[in-house]
């Protein structure tokens, strides 16, 4: 009977132990969980681009309007190497709204013109948000008094097109490695001499590129 009741003793003890050791498990697995959970909840909150097959940190910036330097500071790439699957955050460096503001303007000033030319008019506006010398952000830039004929005659707001769209975004993307561009210029459609009279960048179509 002693030997029974020590058996029966020990028996309901591992039983115990078994039953706590599994809602510890059950505890630590739904903790796990809930942290993952929080960890999605969070990612979900931002923009995650997947990278593609055969796809480049350039190809991801240009794609997403985002400036390849912040792309690669966010998501700390040492050489800019990703792989097909890798999760990217995407900064919003310049808002959808912005893009789009962006694009009207293109689409009014470069109609007609050659896509590097839509790019180059975009960089105009993105040199001068940088520079001392005009307002801090694109939409003041944009609307600032007598600075782009669009805003005075309304066209500012006709919809652009895919294309200005993607000038737009490699403006963004690769603005350091465009010029120092803040002003452009039609000769044929301009007299104003001091505008004449800028240092000129470049010339691309119908437009001459200036700084100041």
């Amino acid at each position: 009977m002693k030997k029974l009741l020590v058996l029966t003793v020990i028996a309901a003890a591992s039983l115990l132990n078994s039953t706590s050791s599994a809602e510890g498990f059950k505890t630590a697995e739904l903790e796990t969980n809930r942290e993952q959970t929080e960890q999605i909840v969070v990612q979900s909150n931002e923009d995650i681009y997947t990278v593609q097959d055969g796809e480049s940190v350039t190809d991801i910036a240009v794609e997403c309007g985002v400036p390849v330097e912040d792309l690669v500071s966010e998501n700390n790439l040492q050489d800019e190497t990703v792989e097909a699957g890798d999760h990217l955050i995407l900064p919003e460096t310049v808002t959808d709204e912005e893009k789009e503001l962006m694009a009207r303007l293109v689409h009014a000033e470069a109609k007609g013109e050659s896509y590097e030319g839509k790019v180059a008019v975009a960089t105009v506006v993105l040199n001068r948000v940088d520079s001392e010398r005009f307002p801090d952000t694109i939409r003041e830039v944009i609307y600032a008094k007598n600075q782009f004929s669009p805003v005075a005659d309304g066209s500012i707001n006709q919809e652009p097109s895919e294309e200005d769209m993607h000038a737009v975004n490699e403006a963004i993307a690769l603005q350091e490695e465009g010029t120092d561009a803040t002003f452009f210029y039609n000769p044929k459609l301009t007299d104003c001499k001091w505008i004449k009279s800028l240092p000129v960048i470049e010339v691309i179509g119908n437009h001459t590129f200036a700084t100041s």
